[in-house]
């Protein structure tokens, strides 16, 4: 959650870069997306107008959603505030790079695929007994 974050052109982008990298789309690995949300006035017209327009080339999706917060916070339409909640929608980084992994799930994968070789060899050689 964050709140007048949207004021200058120059820290857009930037904050997008940061949403990105610190969220995570609904996958089969994952059980939940990782929520966002703004809540903001309209200090900077041109900030405003990049946070919709520059949103897509870091993969995500900014969907207008004033209508919930007027309905549970009454004081929201007096002060003009907007309530803009931001979509995971592809899992790359900024311009088309690909995400990097987290440790976690670089170790995962690497368990994963430790335990896929050990089931191959145990089909492959006979299971040797000690004789007693």
């Amino acid at each position: 959650v964050g709140t007048d974050v949207v004021f200058s052109p120059s820290l857009v982008c930037p904050l997008l870069e940061t949403i990105k990298l610190m969220a995570r789309k609904k996958d089969a690995e994952s059980t939940k997306a990782t929520r966002i949300y703004l809540c903001l006035q309209i200090r900077c017209a041109d900030s405003h107008s990049l946070l919709f327009s520059e949103a897509h080339k870091y993969g995500l999706e900014v969907v207008d959603v004033t209508g919930e917060l007027t309905s549970c916070c009454p004081w929201a339409v007096e002060l003009e505030c907007l309530l803009l909640k931001i979509n995971v929608k592809e899992e790359t980084t900024t311009h088309g790079k690909k995400r990097k992994k987290s440790s976690k799930e670089k170790k995962s994968k690497k368990t994963s695929s430790k335990e896929k070789k050990s089931k191959k060899k145990d089909k492959k050689s006979p299971k040797r007994r000690k004789k007693e």
